[in-house]
């Protein structure tokens, strides 16, 4: 235990974590500027690296799959309800909906696109099928970590239809060169049937050899 986080972190928590902590202290900042008060919803928890640095003086809700950091988690933030699930799942359920979240944190190994999609999704007609109350709020701010779609040059991952209609607009060649602008019309095109405009946007290519994405958007409706 350091500082109230448990020692034992993965390796990969560890990369371009100065660059994650900076973009989200600089998301916060700019939520209080306008007058809202943070309510987090920590999507993808993991140990809690993320949280100490930047969430411990604010509310909010974590999740988290693996049972043994649900535990670590759980005696970190004592006053955070911790979910032992994973993020879609929880959105699906209407777990959420009783959390005034306007602060996303998907900070994933992989790519953070299924909890985004499924978090806007619960905003509309698939969140009516899924019996789910959706939350509006006036400002919505969303900081992730994208190493997933990058990592597609080697896998052909932009063979998955959410990556599409980018690979169409792009061309499959420039995805990988372009891919922080394909992140940015990503989130406009989910954000903009919830009535979400975005205002703020932040993509910084890191890690040794840039092929991770961290961004932070912000939007408004």
């Amino acid at each position: 235990m350091r500082n109230g986080v448990p020692y034992k972190i993965d390796k990969l928590d560890n990369a371009n974590v100065g660059e994650k902590i900076r973009l989200r202290r600089r998301a916060l900042r700019r939520l209080m500027e306008i007058g809202s008060v943070p309510f987090v919803l920590d999507a993808y928890a993991g140990y809690g690296r993320i949280w100490a640095q930047c969430y411990r003086d604010f509310d909010g809700v974590a999740i988290e799959k693996v049972e043994e950091k649900c535990y670590a988690l759980a005696s970190m933030r004592p006053t955070w309800p911790v979910y032992c699930t994973d993020s879609p799942s929880a959105i699906k359920q209407g777990i959420l909906s009783r959390f005034p979240i306007n602060f996303v944190d998907c900070d994933t190994y992989g790519a953070p696109w299924e909890a985004i999609e499924t978090f806007f999704a619960s905003m509309g007609h698939q969140g009516q099928e899924w019996g789910v109350e959706p939350v509006f709020q006036p400002r919505l701010d969303i900081v992730a970590t994208d190493g997933g779609g990058l990592g597609a040059r080697f896998t052909g991952l932009w063979e998955l239809p959410r990556f599409q209609p980018y690979v169409q607009r792009f061309g499959a060649a420039r995805m990988f060169e372009r891919y922080p602008e394909v992140a940015k019309e990503m989130i406009q095109d989910l954000a903009r049937p919830a009535g979400y405009e975005l205002v703020d946007w932040i993509a910084l290519r890191c890690g040794r050899d840039k092929s991770m994405l961290v961004f932070w958007a912000g939007m408004q409706c």
